[in-house]
């Protein structure tokens, strides 16, 4: 079972992205691979949920992501703790597209095509959702509007579980770089 921390790794990733002079470019398919099934979730009932499908970003430089890490009132010291770079100075060679996919209460996330979470979300209600490790709960809450084939998602609380403040604020910076740096696009 993957944790939320898996996303504390994807911000790793993305840091040494940013972080270092070098990044091999993915080699994993421009679009992930399909959702599989589990028999942990269970589709909910009602109306289908207006969020479901994939959703992706174009690729975002680091430049965009420390600016979004910014706006969301991240100090320098608060990003260094975290394990982000606050800075470009090494630059990156290339983008990092961020895909999200909801499929029947599950939420996945891939950073250039590779799986970095999978848990499960429930729609509260058409601006809110929240989403949680697998077997965990739900302990992230997020905004959320949709225009046409525009998503923005942004942040509103995450009271991720049992953790140091170094790990909560990877987390944090995690989940802001990914949600608020650029709107997704539905997928066909």
């Amino acid at each position: 079972m993957k944790s939320i921390r898996t996303a504390v790794i994807l911000a790793a990733l993305v840091t040494t992205a940013c972080s270092a002079g070098t990044v091999s470019p993915s080699a994993a398919p421009s679009s992930p691979p399909a959702a599989t099934a589990s028999a942990t979730a269970a589709p909910s009932a009602g109306p289908p949920s207006p969020l479901e499908g994939t959703w992706a970003t174009g690729e975002t430089t680091c430049a965009e992501q420390n600016a979004a890490v910014e706006a969301a009132g991240f100090t320098a010291e608060q990003m260094t703790l975290g394990g982000w770079s606050p800075t470009c100075a090494e630059g990156m060679p290339h983008g990092i597209q961020f895909t999200i996919r909801f499929a029947a209460g599950r939420l996945l996330i891939f950073l250039d095509g590779e799986e970095g979470w999978d848990g499960l979300y429930p729609i509260v209600d058409g601006q809110t959702f929240e989403a949680g490790d697998l077997g965990t709960g739900y302990y992230i809450t997020y905004h959320y509007a949709l225009d046409g084939d525009q998503l923005t998602i942004d942040m509103i609380e995450d009271d991720y579980p049992n953790t140091s403040e170094a790990d909560l604020q990877g987390e944090l910076i995690a989940q802001t770089v990914i949600y608020e740096t650029s709107p997704f696009t539905k997928q066909p």
